[in-house]
């Protein structure tokens, strides 16, 4: 298992410990940008993924870009049906 040293909440301040040599970091490529030429970036021996999701107030009026959203969302068909919370 990895051991976890650090947890940090900015991604540039993850890329500059790399940097400095206290370890590695696996994080989306767009994450890390800019990346420092000296940093080195392997890709993953494997896809990796994580649940997105998306919450909308069921009785407010949405934008057009929302409801487009949405959609998008469902012709992934990785979608899950709505849920009341």
């Amino acid at each position: 298992p990895l051991k976890l040293a650090y947890r940090i909440r900015h991604d540039s301040s993850m890329v500059a410990m790399v940097r400095q040599g206290l370890g590695i970091a696996i994080l989306p490529r767009l994450a890390a940008a800019p990346i420092p030429e000296d940093v080195s970036v392997c890709t993953l021996p494997f896809p990796i993924s994580r649940p997105i999701g998306a919450s909308v107030l069921k009785d407010a009026l949405h934008t057009p870009a929302v409801y487009a959203f949405l959609d998008a969302l469902k012709q992934t068909r990785q979608f899950s049906p709505p849920k009341a919370v």
